[in-house]
């Protein structure tokens, strides 16, 4: 994949637009690599899926990213610039960012022993996003959704011979299962190091690679059909074949009419 396609991916974000964050990714990867289906995405871990959202950020829109924070310690706006390469971990064989090659394996269950318990367990998938998703309301905290997460993803709590439910399962238990998780999944959790000009503090910023990709994917659609409107209503074009041009035709069109 040299290119995004823009009909493809025009479709994806129209779809998108009544859709939650974790079905958002899945329509990206499927706009991507229309030969790997939404179900097959969707049992990936949330790492190995922004693994793929990473490629398919840099061979569609180029390997340096711009974001905006926020200082944590004083409020201020942070400007920050860096390549796709400092935010991705290692990764199994997988996709291929260039030939779309395969899926990474879906990551099997683990097991934590700590304090006398014992949890066997799975990494989070966009499946499990998006099940939080529908139980969630606009009050639900975030140690609630943590919480969900857990009691989705624990397949057996046991201590001795007694089996638990997850949610019976002891604070320092559930942080021995989620840095396991951590470190089973490393790209799901991705934090910048930034220093902040205004108060010279050092805060980490979280990575959101599906909410980075889709916020320029939104700004892009609405630059290319605004651009798509100006070329049809000049030369009466229809929208599939304006979008077939090259973006350096598209230009010189726009150039042309004063675009």
């Amino acid at each position: 994949m040299s290119t995004l396609p823009a009909r493809e991916l025009l479709d994806a974000w129209e779809r998108g637009q009544d859709c939650p964050p974790p079905m958002r990714a899945l329509l990206l990867l499927g706009a991507a690599w229309p030969q790997v289906s939404a179900e097959e995405f969707a049992d990936l871990s949330i790492g190995q899926r922004d693994a793929c959202l990473l490629s398919v950020r840099e061979h569609g829109f180029g390997s340096r990213l711009v974001a905006v924070a926020t200082c944590t310690s004083c409020g201020d706006e942070l400007e920050l610039s860096f390549d796709v390469g400092d935010v991705r971990t290692p990764q199994p064989a997988g996709i291929d960012g260039a030939a779309g090659r395969g899926l990474p394996a879906p990551l099997g269950p683990a097991e934590v022993d700590s304090g006398g318990y014992h949890v066997r367990f799975r990494v989070p998938t966009s499946r499990d996003l998006l099940a939080v998703n529908r139980l969630s309301g606009p009050s639900m905290t975030i140690a609630a959704i943590r919480q969900a997460l857990i009691e989705l993803c624990v397949v057996e709590a046991r201590r001795g011979d007694r089996t638990l439910a997850p949610s019976a399962l002891p604070a320092d238990v559930v942080d021995a299962v989620e840095e396991r998780m951590a470190e089973m999944d490393p790209q799901a959790d991705v934090e910048l190091a930034a220093t902040c000009p205004a108060c010279d503090r050092t805060c980490e910023v979280l990575f959101d690679a599906a909410a980075f990709l889709w916020a320029e994917v939104d700004a892009w659609a609405v630059r290319t059909l605004y651009d798509v409107h100006r070329i049809a209503s000049a030369y009466g074009w229809r929208e599939p074949d304006i979008l077939r041009l090259s973006p350096w035709r598209r230009s010189f069109y726009l150039e042309a009419i004063g675009g």
